[in-house]
């Protein structure tokens, strides 16, 4: 629950439902206590929810500090700004404060005496009553003050406190080691939890109890907290001042340190709340009902502060390489243990800020300095960072996962690879990882989904991206800290983000969604300040695109209407940042906007249109608005009429055009952002277009305008290198020219340099006024077409797919040292029960290479070359026969292809009668389950034909034509046939007459042993829930015998094989089995194997939602982690064949067509 509910649920709702109809008064003291976030998500929520409830009226108590004061700036907040005067204090309250006190210990004089010293600061007065009713010398410590040389009577009392505590001298480091405790933890602890951590400090209990009059709560269990700042600021201050109690946070962080890996290293082990004896698999965190108990019951206090907070001490300490080396050794050693219980506790965000921070630190020390501290050590802390982006999502959604995948996805050079190996846990045995490269340099980021928007605030504290799935994520830019928010990965939303912007002042993010909703998040905290639906009337508006006012505090939604009876085809409403509220001003607008961009000004804009397919087009026009919320008609206000249009352009048909405005708004450039058109340069200050100079030939697809002066910048997808010209009249100034054509061009802040990302993905920088190129701020690839650089050049980050890397400038990162290419292409099979990947490789226009790689060694090491085969696409038309000895490979060319995998020679076998190609996307090698008959759909002139071979001696056997429907599915036994179309399913004899036909349609088909039924994959549709059917084959027009529902249609994957079990009373798709009854079938879930499918020939796995199912223990068995979920769930040109599972295993491609290979044989049953 957010904050913003809590407060309602738990304050306001219970306030407002009180019968009295009197005002209430909501008290909120000491603001300027909290933290500078705390106290903005407090005050973002209390203004925003008190305009709600008239009758609450809020008091709040602050010193005038800035921040404070600028949000409650606004005066229909704000009734009184000052209720007390601090220059002329009041001692009347402190003196009741005082009698109501000691008015049994003290006379009237002496109490006179306590008012006199307070000087009119009340804490002054709380901590001498405080400390006067714990003292055993109480009238001694009121003496002493007469006689104090402390000017400042605060630091005087804390004296006195401190020397009254510390009776016993020769306690004195145990007394300041309880004083650092407290003075330095970033959470509050409690006595037993400074016992746990400093076991050979005896006196924790006498020392806080002493101690009452400066600390709250002197209880064992619950934690100590400093009374008033005044007393940290006093003994963190100097020498001088604090006089012989004076903590250095630095020292004290470092022996916090110390004493938190201390506790970590005896405690952390394996399974540490003892869940895995209470499973019969492996649970995700949710599935553990009393994991809040087991974690308050199993681990102390001083755990979980210590895990939370190590790194964070270790970092603040003072450069002790000792501190860091111990650091190291600690991770190197128990990072999954780690890892595992702050996955329980949801408390991963601790530790990507803490160990962020810690490797900006030894990078710093490490630079300043000779370092004692190894490769592997300084390796060991970074790679475990890395390690913490990278699978955070995975650990926090089952902790005990943190074991099984994401170690053997670890660089094969990794020191953390050795630690793992130590463990004794299971897990998942990953071939292939040599060729993972993390990037060192960089903050990785994974993202639930596609990546399709990625934006940088203002500055740069933060980078928003969100994907196509309806996810959003907020990250701190420094650190890869999550920042929670309502779009989060569990409440991931079927509502995709449409648009992104950051105010101005880079506080908000506003977020407008295809539910046409529109929200304004606090970027510092994550919370949602308010959301909004935009609506005018009873018009159904889509949402357009989002801006913020430049010069006002408002966010503008422009929306479109798509219909042609209104006056104004799009609309733009205005919303208060603080308040959300509507404001009534309005603006119409012609034709249904597509881009739109205001002009420096504030009052003129300039969008991009979209009409019929014939015609697109552009305006500049002044905006004028009306007062849509009092018109009777808000949508056609009497009088309104429009804009004021300067300019309206017209162009053909364009998938999207973009706009860029010069920083002093006198030039717009509206270009084709795939470069199929020449942009067009418009004076915004008159609306014509401007006939440049110079064309722009060949048509730019970027343009970007400089930050100061008159140039602008343009890169063409067909043209080498990046053209500089006049803003103002489109005369070419220089060519920069290279070798490579552009994608991105950027100028520096201060237009002297400029940047541009190449075709080839490297980034290259020159001197914008001699065109002298200069060294790059980032060598090496960004492996991405996607990349955003912030406007001072600080940061850089490049985004692929589902990951996403942000390079800090300022430390001369290097990217990747190889690009990541798909000219190349691998495809293959991999056979788990010889450990054999048959791989076809090559480049994707050319002659491939068919070899055989054994993984025995947990690597791949080549068998063979088996030959070369022509440039055709081979791999749905290739398979290994049943008994795994002999690989088929049929071109699409129809040329067929037979090796031995024994003898890895080429087979002289050659099939007879072979009529047109395999072209059709359905065509594949279908063997039957004894490997005695080979069927192929071919494409002939007059439509389509499935071929019957004898596979050993390739020997015809029939031909099934199917005219005019296009096969979908077919399968072969030794003696039928089965080929499904679109809405039927046909079954053959061997000499080719049809015995029965189906009207269903069917996406997979299997005969049982005895050909007598045939077991159909069934579905109505792309959205209809598919099912698995039997029919008996015995009827000559066939039966029905039963149909079998799935409760989860995401693990139906016709990636699956389909088939049967030896008996034949087993159907199984997958990880999805069903038992054959009299009349039925049913699923059928067991933790053991049926006998009849121990020799089962396909994999009893599948991937759906993240994660690999097993039949065997039924269900999910292993997550994939969030950035590799892709590759199992992509069909892409150069990645058609998604995963592919045998045995107990399954193989996938990275991005550079690289074999991965996943051993799940530790998590199945056998």
């Amino acid at each position: 629950m957010d904050f913003a509910m809590q407060f309602v649920r738990l304050i306001l709702d219970p306030l407002q439902s009180l019968s009295s109809t009197t005002s209430i008064f909501l008290v909120i003291d000491a603001l300027d206590n909290c933290e500078f976030k705390s106290r903005q998500r407090l005050l973002n929520v209390v203004l925003k929810e008190l305009r709600t409830a008239p009758r609450i009226k809020l008091l709040l108590t602050s010193r005038p500090i800035p921040d404070i004061g600028d949000r409650l700036s606004d005066p229909v907040y704000i009734c009184e700004g000052h209720l007390l005067d601090i220059n002329n204090r009041s001692h009347e309250d402190i003196a009741r404060y005082v009698r109501a006190n000691l008015d049994q210990q003290l006379d009237i004089k002496e109490q006179e005496r306590i008012v006199q010293y307070s000087d009119g600061v009340f804490i002054w007065a709380a901590t001498f009553c405080r400390a006067f009713k714990r003292s055993n010398l109480a009238k001694r410590l009121l003496d002493d003050f007469s006689h104090s040389q402390v000017a400042d009577p605060l630091d005087a009392l804390y004296l006195a406190v401190l020397k009254q505590a510390l009776v016993d001298k020769t306690a004195a480091e145990d007394f300041r080691k309880v004083l650092q405790v407290v003075i330095s933890t970033f959470q509050p602890i409690s006595i037993n939890s400074i016992s746990a951590l400093f076991p050979k400090v005896d006196a924790v209990n006498e020392f806080v109890q002493d101690l009452g009059a400066v600390f709250k709560d002197g209880h064992p269990d619950r934690p100590i907290k400093v009374l008033h700042p005044t007393f940290r600021e006093f003994i963190a201050s100097n020498e001088d001042r604090a006089n012989g109690f004076l903590v250095q946070m630095e020292p004290s962080h470092s022996m916090l340190a110390m004493a938190c890996l201390d506790v970590l290293e005896k405690t952390l082990k394996y399974d540490i709340l003892d869940i895995r004896s209470s499973f019969p698999h492996l649970p995700r965190n949710e599935e553990v009902a009393d994991l809040e108990n087991r974690i308050l019951t199993k681990t102390s206090a001083a755990l979980r502060y210590a895990s939370s907070y190590w790194a964070h001490h270790v970092s603040a300490s003072d450069e002790s390489w000792s501190d860091w080396r111990r650091a190291a050794s600690f991770l190197q050693n128990h990072y999954l243990h780690w890892a595992e219980f702050m996955g329980w506790r949801r408390a991963l965000a601790h530790g990507v800020r803490g160990l962020a921070r810690l490797g900006a630190r030894i990078r710093r020390g490490a630079s300043r300095a000779r370092s004692p501290m190894t490769s592997d050590d300084l390796l060991t802390i970074l790679h475990t960072a890395h390690f913490v982006h990278r699978f955070q999502d995975t650990i926090q959604d089952s902790a005990l996962h943190a074991y099984t995948i994401p170690p053997g996805l670890i660089p094969s050079a990794s020191p953390l690879v050795r630690s793992t190996a130590k463990l004794g846990s299971p897990v998942v045995k990953t071939i292939g990882s040599n060729y993972l490269e993390w990037a060192m340099g960089a903050v990785s980021l994974s993202f639930p989904g596609r990546i399709s928007h990625t934006l940088l605030s203002p500055d740069v504290s933060r980078v928003v991206m969100a994907g196509s799935n309806g996810h959003l994520r907020l990250w701190d830019t420094d650190t890869g800290e999550i920042i929670p928010t309502i779009f989060s990965t569990e409440n991931g939303s079927s509502a995709i983000v449409q648009a992104l912007e950051f105010s101005p002042d880079g506080r908000y993010l506003a977020v407008a969604t295809t539910a046409k909703e529109v929200h304004l998040l606090d970027i510092s905290s994550g919370d949602t300040l308010w959301k909004t639906r935009p609506s005018i009337g009873h018009l159904n508006l889509a949402i357009a695109s989002i801006f913020f006012l430049l010069n006002e505090p408002y966010l503008a939604v422009v929306m479109h209407y798509r219909k042609f009876d209104r006056n104004w085809a799009s609309y733009i409403t205005l919303y208060h940042t603080l308040s959300g509220e509507q404001s009534p001003k309005m603006i119409g607008l012609l034709w249904f906007v597509d881009r739109f961009k205001l002009c420096p000004n504030g009052t003129r804009a300039v969008y991009t249109t979209t009409g019929d397919r014939r015609v697109d087009g552009a305006s500049v026009a002044d905006l004028v608005f009306y007062d849509g919320l009092t018109s009777s008609d808000p949508t056609n206000p009497v009088g309104y009429r429009g804009c004021i249009y300067l300019q309206h352009l017209t162009f053909s048909p364009s998938d999207e055009r973009d706009i860029q405005i010069s920083l002093d708004g006198t030039r717009s450039a509206i270009y084709d952002i795939d470069g199929r058109a020449p942009l067009t340069l418009v004076d915004c200050t008159t609306g014509k277009v401007i006939n440049m100079v110079d064309p722009d030939e060949p048509a730019s697809h970027c343009v970007v305008f400089a930050t100061q002066g008159n140039m602008m910048a343009t890169a063409s997808p067909k043209g080498s290198g990046i053209v500089l010209r006049d803003q103002y009249t489109g005369r070419i100034v220089r060519h920069v020219r290279t070798s490579h054509s552009f994608s991105k061009v950027w100028f520096s802040s201060d237009a002297r340099r400029l940047a541009g990302l190449s075709v080839d993905e490297q980034i290259n920088v020159w001197d914008v006024g001699t065109g002298t190129k200069l060294d790059t701020f980032f060598s090496g690839y960004t492996n991405s077409s996607c990349v955003t650089l912030s406007c001072e050049w600080s940061h850089l980050v490049c985004t692929e797919v589902q990951e996403a890397s942000i390079y800090d400038l300022a430390s001369s990162p290097t990217g990747p040292k190889a690009r990541k290419s798909n000219h190349h292409t691998r495809s293959g099979i991999y056979i788990a029960e010889k450990s054999m990947l048959v791989l076809i490789s090559g480049p994707q226009k050319g002659i491939k290479v068919l070899s055989v790689w054994s993984t025995t060694s947990g690597t791949l090491e080549l068998i063979a070359i088996l030959g070369e085969l022509s440039n055709a696409d081979y791999y749905k038309k290739s398979c290994v026969t049943p008994d795994f000895e002999e690989v088929i490979c049929w071109s699409e060319l129809g040329n067929a292809s037979l090796y031995s995998l024994v003898t890895h020679k080429q087979l002289s076998r050659t099939f007879e009668k072979v009529r047109g190609t395999p072209r059709s996307p359905a065509a594949r090698v279908c063997l039957s389950s004894s490997g005695d008959r080979l069927a192929l759909l071919n494409t002939v002139e007059n439509g389509d034909i499935i071929q019957v071979w004898e596979y050993k001696t390739g020997r015809h056997i029939m031909n099934a034509y199917r005219n005019p429907e296009s096969v979908t599915s077919y399968t072969t036994s030794d003696t039928h046939l089965a080929v499904a179309t679109s809405n039927h399913v046909f079954v053959y004899q061997m000499d080719g007459s049809a015995i029965i036909s189906l009207d269903i349609p069917a996406r997979l088909m299997a005969f049982s042993p005895d050909s007598r039924s045939l077991a159909v994959l069934h579905q109505v549709g792309r959205l209809g829930k598919p099912r698995i059917q039997l029919w008996d084959l015995d009827n000559s027009k066939g039966k029905l015998v039963g149909e079998g529902d799935n409760e989860d249609p995401k693990s139906v994957s016709t990636q699956c094989k389909l088939g049967f079990s030896s008996d034949g009373k087993f159907i199984v798709l997958g990880s999805l089995v069903w038992e054959v009854e009299l009349g039925s079938i049913k699923r059928y879930r067991s933790l053991t194997k049926p006998k009849s499918l121990q020799a089962y020939p396909y994999s009893l796995l599948t991937y759906a939602d993240g994660w690999i199912h097993s039949a065997f223990p039924p269900g999910p068995i292993v997550p994939i982690p969030t950035h590799l979920q892709l590759l199992f769930a992509l069909d892409t040109p150069y990645q058609p064949h998604l995963w592919l599972a045998s045995g107990n295993a399954m193989l996938v491609w990275t991005r550079t067509s690289e074999p991965l290979i996943f051993d799940f044989s530790e998590f199945v049953s056998h």
